[in-house]
């Protein structure tokens, strides 16, 4: 039987957690937590602290609920965000600034720098907070 090892916010308490969408332990020890319906991300310590945060709808033409649907820390310390019904994917460092942004609010479509409803945004190379690609070399026995 496999208990509860660690949880932050309760089902009666939306103003903690609300749509919680994706969350990756971070090297750390915080977690990184998609709100979704609260439109933000946290950084949550062990102690439920929030050491950090981002809310996704203060953009000039953002939508009230762009539902933020995953978040992953890059290994330069910034937060890359699927920010869905903005149409947008977020880099955003840790002082909150935008370094980086591929979609353009209320144009979803398939054309240069437009997005559909982004629901997952990976830095290819850079799988922190995911598990890692296994290297199919390793499982091969030597001849």
């Amino acid at each position: 039987m496999h208990g509860i090892v660690w949880q932050y916010g309760s089902p009666a308490d939306t103003a903690t957690l609300s749509g919680a969408a994706f969350a990756s332990r971070l090297e750390n020890g915080n977690t990184l937590i998609t709100d979704s319906n609260n439109s933000r991300i946290l950084e949550v310590t062990p102690g439920k602290k929030v050491a950090w945060f981002y809310v996704t709808n203060k953009q000039a033409g953002s939508i009230k609920q762009p539902f933020p649907t995953r978040a992953v820390r890059l290994r330069n310390g910034d937060t890359l965000i699927a920010n869905q019904f903005d149409d947008q994917i977020l880099e955003v460092d840790h002082d909150k600034q935008i370094v980086f942004i591929d979609g353009k609010i209320g144009l979803p479509g398939s054309g240069f720098d437009m997005l559909n409803a982004p629901y997952s945004a990976n830095l290819i190379g850079d799988f922190t907070g995911l598990t890692p690609p296994v290297d199919d070399d390793e499982d091969k026995d030597d001849p």
